[in-house]
């Protein structure tokens, strides 16, 4: 007697499998705005969204059966003929990484070559006809998220994301620049003519994941934004096709190698059910939640965003301020060509030089602080030096026996030992963590701002805020940043639709 069969006497035996509990379409589609709305979702676009369509024919195909189709009938067209069996074949055409890896066998490296110019030509600008799923193309044009993950290693996406800026992880290199806002980060590398070190098969694939766990070239500029405890993102996944084992490596690098510390996120494919049953569990293990029907959430999470922009630019937040802005004082003018900028966006802005003139003036920024949605702190080498005494600020409060809360007597009692921007950027702190708003601070780097002769970067200032060492990491750390040059007002990035308050347009901020 078998194992399996001694043991069915210990058990109750179900006659149905355990499924996946998976969501209705209208639950998706709520649990996506609500992220949507709250600034936490980072997609990730994978290689069954990209598709080849054929204008004189009109047939539509998925990117990877074109590109194996143009490599063989190429090798035809030379008079070599590949030998396949059925299974191959089959294998080839429906696994994209594997069946890759099973052609370059065939071939050998050369195929990368092969693959590229399938996808670009001369130019090398993208062949006509290779797009994106119109439900996945329409969703990220009306949501402009910050950040999207990609696995492909082509500029697909860039092509019909207008302001878009490439980041392609490379083996080699320490990947802890600064990322733009509006960066499609390629996972797995660039494409590139002249080599094969970029990831369109298993066994490059795993050379990537293994410098992705590496100290030296691991992911950093994307941990520092996906896997903070403080802000920590919401992953959602959509059209993955790599095997169950392959799923597990493309995830774990992103969050920083501890796939199982509060992860979270949305798993959506237009495949059956019957999967395998290891990738259903692995995803229940890391709280991702799944939804087959992609397509029709998407369409319908779109349709929704777009009648939002349309009777309100996209209203998330009833607060009376849309921005608190936190300052030094000898910042004043350039902060004021900002505040003008906003306004003229629609904004409502509050700034302490126009409403702390009749006294009361700890009172009324903890007021604001309240009625304000968004903490929007002016970094500049003034702003910084201001805030030199926060490593000792423990140490303060310690000595003073002072419990924080928002309070204006409390913000007296630190003025003697405190800057006025350390004291709001405590009392912002502390509201952060009572009302956990993400995201909550949205801070503004002066254009060309240098300290010591350092460059004030997004990457300067996460390192400032590590530990808290010298601003609170709840408003500094692995935040989405913005560079403001008050003589090109027109350059700057903020998305503005997304950050109005349904009282923005009836506020007079004097």
């Amino acid at each position: 007697m078998s194992s399996l069969k001694r043991i069915r006497q210990y058990i109750n035996l179900k006659e149905y499998d355990d499924q996946t509990v998976y969501d209705t379409v209208s639950d998706s589609v709520k649990k996506i705005k609500r992220l949507h709305a709250r600034n936490s979702l980072v997609p990730v676009v994978c290689e069954d969204m990209f598709i080849f369509t054929n204008y004189q024919t009109g047939e539509t195909q998925s990117l990877h059966s074109y590109i194996v189709e143009q490599v063989i009938i190429h090798y035809h067209k030379r008079g070599i003929v590949l030998d396949f069996t059925n299974k191959e074949l089959n294998e080839i055409f429906n696994n994209i990484y594997y069946g890759l890896g099973l052609l370059r066998s065939k071939i050998g490296h050369e195929i990368y070559e092969d693959i590229y110019n399938t996808v670009m030509d001369d130019d090398d600008e993208l062949i006509e006809g290779i797009t994106i799923k119109s439900e996945v193309i329409k969703f990220l044009q009306i949501s402009r998220f910050p950040l999207i993950i990609t696995t492909t290693c082509f500029p697909i996406l860039e092509k019909f994301l207008d302001g878009y800026t490439s980041y392609y992880n490379h083996i080699e290199i320490r990947n802890e620049a600064s990322l733009p806002l509006n960066c499609v980060y390629h996972l797995f590398g660039r494409a590139k003519i002249e080599d094969s070190n970029w990831g369109y098969d298993d066994k490059i694939l795993l050379n990537f994941f293994k410098s992705s766990f590496s100290s030296e070239y691991g992911l950093k500029n994307l941990n520092a934004v996906i896997t903070n405890g403080i802000s920590r993102k919401t992953l959602l996944i959509l059209g993955n096709t790599a095997k169950d084992w392959l799923f597990r490596f493309i995830i774990t690098p992103i969050y920083g190698g501890n796939i199982y510390d509060n992860v979270k996120g949305v798993y959506m494919s237009t495949l059956s059910q019957d999967e395998d049953s290891g990738l259903n569990q692995f995803l229940k293990d890391i709280r991702f939640e799944k939804e087959t029907k992609m397509l029709s959430v998407l369409n319908l999470v779109t349709s929704s965003l777009g009648t939002q922009s349309k009777k309100g630019n996209g209203i998330i937040h009833d607060k009376k301020y849309d921005f608190f802005i936190s300052h030094a004082s000898e910042d004043s003018e350039k902060v004021k060509i900002l505040v003008n900028h906003l306004r003229n966006q629609g904004l409502s802005v509050w700034v302490d030089y126009e409403n702390l003139k009749d006294g009361k003036y700890w009172q009324r920024i903890i007021e604001a602080l309240y009625d304000a949605r968004y903490f929007m702190p002016f970094i500049t080498e003034k702003f910084i030096l201001k805030n030199k005494k926060q490593a000792d600020l423990r140490s303060i409060i310690i000595e003073k026996g002072i419990d924080i809360n928002l309070d204006s007597s409390l913000c007296i009692k630190l003025e003697s030992d405190l800057e006025g921007v350390q004291i709001e950027l405590l009392m912002a702190d502390k509201l952060q963590s009572i009302k956990r708003m993400e995201p909550y601070s949205i801070p503004i780097i002066l254009s060309g701002s240098s300290i010591f002769f350092n460059q004030i970067t997004p990457a300067y200032i996460r390192n400032c805020s590590e530990d808290s060492k010298l601003l609170p990491q709840s408003l500094f750390w692995g935040l989405q940043m913005y560079e403001f040059s008050p003589k090109e007002c027109q350059s700057f990035k903020l998305d503005y639709n997304r950050y109005k308050s349904k009282k923005s347009s009836n506020v007079t901020d004097q």
